[in-house]
């Protein structure tokens, strides 16, 4: 059964071919789920983060990539209006 890759998440490989001295040391994808990447003026800014991981059952070494959708959660307003 072929692996499918889940929404935010991707991988990155050792890339086993440099023809020239500026080809990638890795490559992979990753899968957006663009409902949850949010776009300002046609600029998206996605966070990411990735582990060292060992392919279960290739033995290979890659970087397990995911989105990070964790906002600080924002300062409560001070509504001035409200009398005490």
């Amino acid at each position: 059964m072929e692996y499918k890759t889940k929404p935010n998440t991707g991988s990155l490989f050792k890339n086993k071919t440099k023809p020239v001295a500026q080809s990638p040391d890795y490559r992979g994808n990753i899968v957006l789920d663009m409902k949850t990447i949010k776009v300002i003026d046609g600029l998206a800014t996605v966070k990411i983060s990735g582990w060292k991981t060992i392919g279960k059952t290739t033995g290979t070494e890659y970087v397990s990539l995911k989105v990070d959708l964790w906002e600080k959660p924002s300062e409560p307003q001070q509504d001035e209006d409200i009398p005490f």
